[in-house]
């Protein structure tokens, strides 16, 4: 039987003027233009103040008036290639549609003159394997983030742009092994510390939580379809200040349980739980 979700806002209580904080002595030992440091500070109303210490992302900083008009020239440009490029891949469409047909009728054709079917055929063309990589740290990517780096600041250009400026860069040509340790080090350093950080502002600390609580709903109705578990959550900010709402979720009929054998009503016990989380 499909799962069932129940959704809920709670009604916000109003708020203690206790602020919450995290210390958390471990500093990250890389910083680059995106990432920094909050230090400590009086201010407690934002996510990232009331973590000193901890890594945080900087919010892009508004284009400048010569930087729009970069942006637009940029934009009529890729419009043009956008319909170059569409009349490429037409043309291409259609000679690999003329080759799929050839290559059909010399299936059908070796089909019958062997007396088998053409399935069988097929199968014995294509009876080569495939070996992928396993997930890791790929090299390419760490020269590209180090080429970024490099970059001055304010200067924004596409990927492929990187790639043809790391391609041109005598010092990545003939690298060492022990070279190309340091730059996968440095990007995995890099993700290390993105994961790790936290947000500047109170709006995106709760559009990050939000979306990322959605892809959880989404897993726990899977499981729920797939395997018939029951689970509740419940989630609330942990500051006065903070703009994500409390709210609880449940796979199925389990919020039932709440009701029926704890004599709690999940409004309740969401509320109750916002407040603990403020005093804290």
């Amino acid at each position: 039987m499909p799962a069932k979700t129940a959704h809920s806002n709670a009604t916000s209580v109003p708020g203690v003027t206790t602020s919450s904080t995290h210390p958390n002595n471990s500093t990250p030992n890389v910083c680059n233009s995106r990432v920094s440091v909050v230090k400590a500070a009086g201010n407690k109303s934002t996510w990232a103040t009331q973590n000193p210490g901890q890594p945080v992302m900087q919010p892009h900083q508004p284009l400048s008036s010569v930087e729009k008009d970069h942006h637009s020239t940029h934009a009529a440009s890729r419009q043009i290639s956008a319909a170059q490029w569409r009349d490429h891949d037409m043309l291409l469409h259609n000679a690999i549609q003329s080759l799929a047909n050839e290559f059909e009728m010399m299936v059908q054709a070796i089909a019958t003159t062997h007396n088998i079917t053409s399935e069988k055929v097929k199968k014995l063309l294509g009876g080569h394997k495939y070996y992928q990589n396993p997930h890791s740290m790929q090299l390419a990517n760490a020269i590209i983030h180090n080429k970024a780096n490099e970059l001055a600041h304010g200067e924004k250009l596409s990927l492929q742009q990187i790639w043809e400026l790391a391609r041109a860069d005598p010092k990545y040509q003939d690298m060492t092994q022990d070279e190309k340790d340091e730059l996968l080090c440095a990007l995995m350093e890099y993700c290390t510390l993105k994961n790790m950080s936290v947000h500047t502002t109170n709006s995106a600390a709760a559009c990050d939580a939000q979306s990322t609580l959605e892809h959880v709903f989404k897993i726990l109705d899977g499981l729920a379809l797939c395997t018939g578990i029951y689970a509740c959550l419940f989630a609330t900010h942990g500051h006065v200040y903070d703009s994500l709402q409390p709210f609880w979720y449940g796979t199925d009929n389990v919020m039932d349980f709440w009701e029926d054998v704890m004599d709690l009503k999940p409004d309740e016990i969401i509320c109750k739980l916002g407040m603990h989380a403020w005093k804290k």
